[in-house]
C-alpha cells in the first residue's frame, strides 16, 4: 500500500514529528506493504503505544486520500469492508492497518546492530528483491549508516552524542554498569532478586491491512 500510493514522503514527516514527542528515529526500512523502524525513547511505556496509534491515524487518512485520487475504489471498497460493525457505529469508514505489531525491547548495542542489519537487509531478504544490493535500496537508513550520507529528514545514530539526543550508546554502557554493581551487591549479600533493564530502543512493524 505504500508503494501503490507512494506514502514515503508522508512517513518522513511522521518521522519529524515523533521528535517533537521525544521519540527519535534510529533506523528504518519502508517496505512496499510495511515499515520497520528503530526508535529511541526516554519513557517507552507510555511512547510506544503513541506511537503506534498516532502513526497509523497519520498515515492512514493519508492512504486513503491518495486512493481516491488515484481512483482505486477496489482497494477503498475492501478496506470499507474490513470495518467491524462497532467501529462502524462510531463512524469509522476504512480498516487501512492490521491490527497486529511486533515490538522488541533493546537493551545491548549487540542486539541494535542486529536489528539494524536486519533492517537494512530486508529489501533483498527472502521474497524480496527489490534492488541488487541493500544499500541501492532508497527508502532505508543503510546509506546513513553505511556511506555517510545525510538524510534529508530527522535520522539519529544511535552511537553518536547529539545535543538533542543523548549518546544511546552511552546510556547503555551506564544501565548496565548500574545492573551490574546491583547484580554484585546484592550477590555479596545472598539475597536473592530479579532486576530489569529500562527500555532503551524497541523495533516495530506496521503494515497495511490490504496487500
Amino acid at each position: 500500500m505504500f508503494e501503490i500510493t507512494g506514502l514515503y514522503d508522508h512517513i518522513y514527516q511522521w518521522f519529524e514529528i515523533l521528535v517533537k514527542y521525544g521519540v527519535f528515529n534510529c533506523g528504518y526500512v519502508v517496505m512496499p506493504n510495511h515499515l520497520h523502524t528503530l526508535v529511541y525513547t526516554s519513557n517507552p511505556e507510555k511512547a510506544i503505544n503513541n506511537i503506534m496509534g498516532t502513526g497509523k491515524r497519520f498515515m492512514a487518512y493519508e492512504i486513503v486520500d491518495r486512493l481516491e485520487k488515484i481512483e482505486r475504489w477496489d482497494l477503498l471498497k475492501t478496506m470499507s469492508e474490513a470495518v467491524n460493525p462497532s467501529e462502524k457505529q462510531r463512524n469509522k469508514k476504512h480498516e487501512v492497518f492490521e491490527d497486529s505489531m511486533d515490538c522488541k525491547e533493546i537493551v545491548t548495542e549487540n542486539f541494535i546492530r542486529q536489528k539494524l542489519n536486519y533492517i537494512h537487509k530486508n529489501p533483498v531478504s527472502g521474497k524480496w528483491k527489490l534492488v541488487n544490493h541493500y544499500i541501492d535500496y532508497e527508502y532505508s537508513s543503510a546509506r546513513f549508516y553505511d556511506l555517510g550520507e545525510k538524510p534529508q529528514w530527522s535520522l539519529f545514530n544511535y552511537a553518536e552524542n547529539n545535543i538533542r539526543v543523548p549518546s544511546i550508546k552511552t546510556f547503555l554502557i551506564e544501565k548496565l554498569k548500574s545492573a551490574r554493581e546491583t547484580q554484585r551487591k546484592r550477590a555479596s549479600s545472598g539475597e536473592n532478586y530479579f532486576f530489569t533493564m529500562k527500555r532503551i530502543t524497541k523495533i516495530s512493524t506496521i503494515a497495511p491491512a490490504i496487500i
